[in-house]
């Protein structure tokens, strides 16, 4: 077809679906909507109290910061045993290895979630979607995303998680093969299916069942354990101005947690490091610097 000719086909068929017209993929119960972003973690948008931190390849330690003495508490809690330790949940996982297989893993999660009856040793299946790995791969961007989803799917609340990869982006599956040989995991924990090389989104989306019924029917349900504070892990977040009084709340939740040995994780771009009603009432030391890379597990 002669270019002039494509391209006049192109612009006519998005003028139809912003018109309302339904597309392809709309039809068939997904679509996907992304701005792509040209900017990189390096570059000069990124603010400077995060671009160290963004862009840093191991460069801290991960170790504990100190906190102000609280104390100890003799609560408990039911939490589910595993072989990486005591977790929350149990959870099955379909990990997109791009943008492109988002809302395919999206859409499978979902149907298997209709039936989750049938897999009693999970409590549901999620699905990780995101932008990343097509249009913004390369470089210290696609390692800070690969070592953000391996960490969520090597997480002790996934108890089994397979990677869909859509076929054509550059961190597909061989790649997360490679990825995972870094960090030491075993390619063999998980399940491995491909859009476009399992035949497209209907067969892959059996492919995908077909592997979550033969390993889940193997797995009895998890077994529970009541456990102290120390077995604990917990992220705190806040976004936009945080009052005072939330604040010293959310110090007076987390200082406790890490006395009797738990773990709270807190973002270093978080809104709820200007607090200083929290991290006055946190921290024994002021200027504090982060203590764990972007995307890193917590101990």
């Amino acid at each position: 077809m002669p270019l002039d000719e494509l391209g006049r086909e192109s612009f006519d068929l998005v003028q139809r679906i912003a018109s309302g017209d339904r597309s392809a993929g709309e039809r068939a119960g997904h679509a996907q909507v992304q701005l792509w972003r040209n900017w990189r973690e390096t570059g000069p948008n990124l603010v400077d109290s995060r671009k160290d931190y963004c862009t840093a390849v191991c460069a801290h330690n991960g170790q504990a910061i100190s906190v102000r003495p609280a104390l100890r508490l003799f609560t408990t809690f039911v939490a589910y045993c595993t072989d990486r330790g005591f977790a929350t949940d149990q959870v099955a996982a379909i990990v997109p290895t791009s943008l492109c297989s988002g809302q395919i893993a999206r859409l499978i999660a979902e149907q298997l979630n209709d039936r989750r009856h049938d897999f009693p040793s999970v409590s549901r299946f999620v699905s990780f979607t995101h932008t990343e790995g097509c249009g913004v791969s390369g470089g210290s961007n696609e390692r800070l995303y690969v070592r953000t989803l391996i960490g969520h799917v090597a997480h002790r609340m996934v108890r089994v998680g397979l990677f869909l990869e859509h076929g054509c982006e550059k961190t597909h599956n061989e790649a997360m093969h490679n990825y995972l040989s870094e960090y030491d995991i075993s390619a063999d924990c998980f399940g491995w299916a491909s859009v476009q090389l399992d035949g497209g989104i209907q067969q892959a989306g059996r492919e995908v069942n077909r592997w979550f019924e033969q390993v889940l029917a193997g797995l009895d349900a998890p077994l529970e354990q009541e456990v102290g504070l120390d077995q604990l892990r917990l992220g705190v977040l806040a976004v936009g101005t945080v009052p005072d009084p939330i604040g010293g709340i959310l110090a007076e939740l987390s200082a406790p947690i890490v006395a009797n040995g738990g773990t709270a994780v807190i973002p270093c771009g978080s809104d709820l490091m200007r607090s200083r009603a929290f991290c006055d009432s946190l921290f024994e030391v002021p200027n504090l610097s982060p203590s764990l890379d972007y995307g890193h597990a917590a101990c």
